[in-house]
């Protein structure tokens, strides 16, 4: 079909649908009645019950105590003895460095550290391009970067 035979059947067609909705649209006596009453909006602002205290709500300190509700993500692992009662591991591991003038940073024992934090009681005095410098008991201890 050509555009121009296609744009006159268009324009053809239009008045009648026109006319044909003119006619079919359903007169006030047409209506039909809705048996179902119309729901009403109230202007009250509805009001939740609040839960009763702690439900839903999960005690971590008591699950923590328990072996099979302990921290799935904790990455220490103790031996024996309840969880928290072990001593500190007197190891440092350094996994990285991120070295700027003003602000170095430090990866040690998977937490970041800047100078004068404190990691398993050493003390962190300075952080370099590729090593850090701990002092624990009087003692300096370097660690460097490993590579790799």
């Amino acid at each position: 079909m050509k555009a121009k035979s296609r744009q006159k059947l268009i324009f053809a067609a239009l008045p009648l649908t026109v006319v044909w909705a003119v006619f079919n649209l359903p007169s006030e006596e047409q209506q039909p009645e809705i048996s179902q009453p119309i729901a009403r909006i109230s202007q009250e602002t509805p009001t939740l019950a609040s839960p009763p205290l702690g439900a839903g709500l999960i005690n971590v300190e008591d699950r923590a105590m328990q072996s099979w509700g302990a921290d799935p993500f904790r990455t220490d692992r103790y031996e024996s003895g309840a969880p928290g009662t072990a001593p500190l591991p007197r190891e440092w591991t350094l996994k990285g460095i991120v070295y700027t003038e003003t602000n170095p940073l430090a990866f040690i024992n998977r937490k970041s550290v800047r100078v004068g934090d404190v990691v398993n009681e050493a003390e962190v005095m300075a952080i370099n391009k590729k090593s850090v410098i701990l002092k624990f008991e009087d003692q300096e201890i370097t660690l460097a970067v490993k590579k790799g």
